[in-house]
């Protein structure tokens, strides 16, 4: 007749055949010793609660390692300038912080795309392109018959950067 297996017992044989390599870790759970597990005692305190924030909102911490909710609307950049707190940039804070010029009062939109990079703003509404310098709006001038429209066209676009005039 088999002897049974006290728990006492088995637990004991268990623990003889424990250690690194054995693939047992009968005094673990999942593989983490007891103390990485909360106690009954704990708190959430460390933890933002989801009624902090919802859609549209960042959570942020400006001085005190308190997070504090930050909503965000539609077409905002969010930043935080020399010396100051996380806020939503104004177009002149966004473009001193990407370091771009400043630009005219209104911006230069072709086909709703307001273009920026290698584009110029100037005073006025005045434009470059590829680093030249913004320039008014253009008026083209001279006869068609005589090619002179068309040598002051290639002029006035090699003049606010869009082309290169390498006509002779």
């Amino acid at each position: 007749m088999r002897d049974k297996l006290r728990v006492a017992d088995l637990l004991t044989q268990i623990l003889a055949v424990d250690g690194d390599g054995s693939g047992i870790d009968a005094d673990k759970l999942d593989g983490v010793e007891g103390s990485g597990y909360a106690t009954s005692g704990h708190s959430h305190s460390d933890y933002v609660a989801k009624a902090t924030y919802d859609a549209n909102t960042i959570l942020k911490a400006d001085s005190d390692d308190t997070p504090t909710a930050l909503t965000v609307g539609e077409e905002t950049l969010v930043g935080r300038i020399t010396s100051g707190v996380i806020t939503a940039l104004t177009a002149a804070q966004a473009r001193g912080l990407l370091g771009l010029t400043a630009a005219a009062a209104a911006d230069i939109t072709v086909n709703d795309c307001t273009m920026e990079g290698d584009l110029a703003h100037g005073a006025a509404g005045n434009v470059g392109f590829h680093g030249a310098t913004p320039v008014a709006q253009q008026t083209v001038t001279g006869s068609t018959g005589s090619n002179a429209a068309l040598q002051d066209l290639l002029t006035k676009l090699a003049n606010i950067g869009i082309i290169v005039d390498s006509t002779t």
